[in-house]
């Protein structure tokens, strides 16, 4: 999942019409890997019966799991300037909707 992460960052990063396919296409998905598994520390606790072996393989996972949502939350930050959609018509930029809020034109993702 980090090397797919790491390839979706390098095609997004400066391309504006990729990162614009993901918003409209993998939005929820790459959010959603971003909430799971940015671990909140303070949660972790540890379990008195693990051994060893169990706590150091514990951390070692929630080490990779803290890499990998940091790395979706990198992905979706590069994206954020390409968030706002033109309008072919009249070129104002728009948040949300389906048709522009300056001339009524209707947007096209």
């Amino acid at each position: 999942c980090q090397a797919a992460l790491g390839t979706l960052f390098a095609l997004t990063i400066d391309n504006g019409a990729n990162c614009r396919r993901v918003l409209a296409d993998g939005i929820r998905e790459l959010v959603q890997v971003a909430d799971d598994h940015l671990v909140d520390s303070s949660k972790g606790g540890s379990n008195q019966c693990s051994s060893g072996a169990d706590r150091e393989e514990d951390r070692s996972s929630t080490t990779r799991d803290q890499a990998l949502g940091q790395l979706a939350l990198e992905v979706l930050q590069a994206m954020r300037p390409h968030a706002a959609i033109r309008c072919a018509n009249c070129k104002a930029k728009q948040t949300g909707g389906t048709t522009c809020s300056q001339c009524g034109h209707v947007l096209r993702p």
